[in-house]
């Protein structure tokens, strides 16, 4: 099954130079070859020179970095002193803006510098005095430079400008973190007198006004009519192939990127997993040698890589040397990598925004691309590529758990240890800030003095409280006693297991061992012909009725998952063993949806049972549409009957110690999760069940007792019982 759809080009629209801005920055654009602004760009820096908070929300490649480098030179030209802070998430996209802002100035009348955990440390107090643009990330801001911050006095009190870049990347969790981080920051600064402005860029999002202000605190302009031009763009979407034959996605992606790679095309893979990357790399090179191309012409990116594997690949990449790069979403967002004519998408990445982030990697800057999307053996991604319409005009809801008082304690504590706390501040960083702080007095992290809300240490709490997911260190992955990677413990239980199979850039390993309380896993270089698939269990405990409608239902519960067991898997995917595994439970309270259904459940009648579970599968299946997320940030279970009221149920949760807010958007759009549900079943044309509407990969159960017939009548009938289950009534 094969669908395009093309895009039409779109012509420029230009604006003039706002008044006022200094000729010498006009003349440092023109000599970077731009002579006039799009008219987005011309809105946002009239709105930013007018003092207001500004977010632009326009495409990839639309000339977004100009929106705020016009105002901060602008700063900098009139005003020797003032400085500007840019934070990106990630230190590569860092790196890449400031060697572009160099070359914009490059007289080095205004000095930018970076300042994250690779700038050495004999750098950072000269970069700290002297340069009027530093470049960092939200992580070095809350461990390296808030908790210390009486040397950043002078900094503070001159920072005019805070850029946000890839706003909607703040998002969940580490969005949630990352609004604690700017409310520390605005505070320490307006202690110092200074009320910086706030440029933020970002994909389109969902209700962006509300957004921005649920992340920041401030209400933006918000500029969102695309002056920039784009070229013919082709999407190409390959559904998985009719009857018993299996979907290949890794293998197809390896060979789509071989032949386009020897045809001289430069391509970008995208994967949703770190061993998808490897898998793809290694039959790349496989079928690149075999053709007698040259193999290093393709190459993997993905986090885990130490920082000097990182460095050289992205030099090899913006010189041209590499024609292909198999990636995770670390190369999502926008570091120059010249030009790309082909993108491919291993599998939907999790996001309608990442979707067409990583699709608008080729074709920039008015040039015509394609992107190629191969969809896995999953009814989300197979529903897409049947209708790959659900994806134009869909806004990604960034939701933000401003009501989790574990996450924003955490970032309140930091705040105390930077600064005493007022009462009156709390209301500003989160609804529940109140809340946290009496708890946090009443067991000790927290003392009451004078009025105020002190940290009673004199370490700061900012290592404890990681902004991308749990605390605690790094898993070194060891090769006789060398490091060639690191994961966090979670992903080590599911992928770096004694006995695991791990891949490394095209290299393959066996680990002989996992030690989680050294934090080391040691592995061994073999190719033992088989890969690895761990799977494990979870179990739910509500004991909170936090909102209730008819059957469905908001709860607080504690959710207990663990890495059971593991699979020996033959490249032509068949099952070669099945083994246990030992590893720590673990258990958060978060916040899930409940639905309890009017169904039977009779021991010598399998169906009602079927049908629990094949909802399940699609409920699961469609909610990252509608919650804004990927399906990993979701923890799911069924039971046929469960104890408290004797009945069938399925649960879905926050992947987060508690809640973060996608629970609470399922239960409030119910009734478009069922009808994408249905939508799922219903445009699959297979009679029994099939990976492209109800059998899935992450099934504990092995896919075993599923129904889609009685499923969908059940559904049918507005998730209702009776006779429709086991036939037409």
């Amino acid at each position: 099954m094969l669908n395009v759809v093309e895009r039409r080009p779109k012509e420029a629209a230009f604006a003039p130079w706002p008044a006022g801005v200094d000729p010498r920055v006009v003349e440092w654009f023109r000599q970077d070859g731009v002579s006039q602004l799009y008219t987005h760009q011309a809105v946002s820096v009239g709105h930013a020179l007018a003092g207001h908070d500004v977010l632009v929300t326009t495409s990839t490649s639309s000339g977004k970095s100009l929106c705020y480098n016009v105002p901060v030179l602008q700063a900098c030209v009139t005003e020797p002193h003032a400085r500007a802070l840019y934070l990106f998430p990630t230190k590569a996209l860092a790196h890449d803006q400031l060697d572009k802002f160099r070359a914009l100035v490059p007289d080095g009348t205004i000095e930018a510098a970076p300042y994250d955990g690779d700038t050495a440390r004999a750098s950072r107090a000269l970069a700290r005095r002297q340069a009027h643009v530093l470049l960092t990330n939200p992580d070095m801001l809350h461990n390296g430079m808030l908790p210390g911050h009486e040397p950043w006095a002078q900094f503070l009190k001159s920072l005019r400008y805070i850029v946000l870049d890839e706003v909607h990347t703040y998002r969940g969790l580490f969005g949630t973190q990352v609004a604690g981080v700017l409310r520390r920051l605005l505070r320490l600064a307006a202690w110092h007198g200074a009320r910086p402005q706030l440029v933020g860029c970002s994909a389109t999002v969902a209700d962006p006004v509300d957004f921005f202000g649920r992340l920041t605190g401030r209400r933006p302009e918000i500029v969102d009519e695309d002056g920039g031009p784009s070229g013919r763009h082709r999407l190409v979407t390959v559904g998985a192939p009719e009857g018993d034959v299996p979907a290949r996605p890794n293998l197809d992606t390896a060979e789509v990127l071989a032949r386009l790679t020897t045809a001289g095309l430069r391509t970008m893979a995208f994967c949703g997993s770190r061993r998808g990357v490897e898998e793809v790399l290694r039959r790349t090179r496989q079928i690149l040698g075999q053709c007698d191309f040259e193999t290093d012409a393709v190459d993997s990116y993905r986090g885990g890589y130490t920082a000097a594997e990182r460095r050289s690949i992205e030099r090899a990449l913006q010189k041209g040397k590499l024609r292909g790069l198999v990636t995770t979403n670390a190369m999502e967002m926008g570091i120059d990598v010249g030009t790309l004519d082909v993108v491919l998408l291993n599998g939907y990445p999790g996001t309608v925004s990442s979707f067409w982030q990583q699709s608008g990697r080729a074709g920039r800057s008015g040039r015509d691309g394609v992107t190629v999307y191969l969809a896995r053996q999953d009814a989300l991604e197979q529903l897409l590529a049947r209708e790959p319409g659900r994806l134009d005009g869909v806004e990604d809801p960034c939701v933000l758990g401003m009501d989790n008082a574990a996450v924003v304690g955490g970032q309140l504590r930091c705040a105390a240890y930077e600064r005493a706390l007022a009462p009156a501040e709390l209301p500003g960083f989160a609804p529940c800030a109140q809340t946290a702080v009496d708890q946090m007095v009443e067991v000790g992290e927290l003392t009451e003095s004078s009025g105020r809300y002190y940290y009673p240490a004199h370490v700061s709490p900012s290592r404890q409280v990681n902004l991308r997911g749990e605390p605690g260190r790094q898993v070194l992955l060891l090769d006789h006693g060398e490091v060639i990677g690191s994961m966090e413990p979670w992903r080590a239980q599911s992928e770096a297991f004694s006995g695991a199979v791990y891949l490394h850039r095209s290299e393959t390993y066996v680990v002989d061992d996992l030690d989680l309380d050294r934090g080391e896993a040691t592995l061994h270089r073999e190719d033992p012909g088989f890969v690895t698939q761990s799977y494990g269990s979870t179990s739910v405990d509500p004991h909170t009725v936090l909102r209730q409608d008819g059957r469905a239902s908001l709860v607080g519960l504690t959710v207990t998952s663990s890495v059971t067991g593991f699979r020996r898997v033959s490249p032509d995917g068949a099952t070669l063993t099945d083994e246990e595994l030992h590893l720590p439970a673990k258990s958060l309270d978060t916040v899930g949806l409940r639905l309890d259904l009017d169904l039977l459940v009779d021991g010598d009648d399998p169906t009602p049972l079927a049908v629990v579970h094949s909802l399940q599968h699609i409920l699961v299946s469609a909610a990252p549409l509608l919650a804004g997320c990927d399906r990993r940030d979701l923890l799911t279970s069924w039971y046929g009957v469960f104890p408290d009221n004797f009945r069938p149920a399925i649960f879905i949760a926050d992947g987060v110690q508690g809640g973060i807010g996608f629970a609470e958007r399922l239960y409030d759009r119910f009734d478009q999760l069922v009808d994408a549900a249905q939508s799922i079943l219903r445009s699959c044309d297979c009679l029994e069940g099939c990976p492209a509407c109800l059998l899935s990969s992450w099934c504990e159960a092995g896919n075993s007792l599923l129904d889609k017939t009685a499923t969908l009548a059940f559904v049918s009938r507005g998730l209702g019982g009776g006779p429709g289950i086991l036939g037409d009534p």
